[in-house]
């Protein structure tokens, strides 16, 4: 036997339940259920990679090169960067970064802005050479413009990674990029 606390409260969520049926029928009847998920349109969804090329802002004359790979549904973004900083200067820093963020809707021309964290590592300027600084996680960070065709498109990207002076970086970089970007 249930408890009288039990019982009550199924009583009272049966009567709930009864009340809002009763208020679904109108004069004619039982008005028939509309499946709403036939109609629904389902977020857009986009997967691309990207090269590219680019100079570097902080620490000032370098070169940078990124790799990313991202997929959107909707507005939510995700995506991985393989990038590497200050080849040019023997204090290069490599970056392996996981992002997450936003992009605008449009299929040929968008914005994309995302943060994440970033495994940072520096080779040293030789094979001898000790490290710059020993192998770290620090906030990431990638502002993107995109113009797309069907399949191929070109991208400005700025990309970077916070932490100390030594780790801390920030580039620019211009992109090619390949992918499923919708009509």
């Amino acid at each position: 036997m249930l408890p009288p606390r039990a019982f009550a409260l199924c009583v009272t969520v049966a009567t709930l339940l009864s009340t809002a049926s009763l208020r679904a029928q109108n004069e004619r009847g039982i008005v028939p259920a509309v499946d709403s998920s036939a109609d629904a349109k389902s977020w857009p969804k986009h997967v691309w990679i990207g090269a590219g090329l680019g100079p570097g802002i902080l620490p000032r004359h370098t070169m940078s090169g990124i790799v990313t790979g991202w997929y959107s549904a909707g507005f939510v973004a995700l995506g991985v960067r393989l990038a590497v900083a200050d080849v040019l200067s023997g204090t290069e820093r490599d970056d392996r970064a996981l992002l997450v963020g936003a992009r605008t809707s449009g299929n040929r021309w968008y914005l994309l802005g995302a943060v994440g964290i970033a495994d940072i590592t520096s080779p040293g300027a030789c094979s001898d050479c000790r490290p710059l600084f020993p192998p770290t996680t620090e906030f990431a960070y990638s502002l993107e413009g995109h113009g797309t065709g069907t399949f191929v498109g070109l991208g400005v990207t700025m990309f970077g990674a916070l932490g100390p002076p030594e780790v801390r970086y920030n580039t620019i970089a211009i992109t090619l990029n390949i992918g499923m970007f919708g009509q």
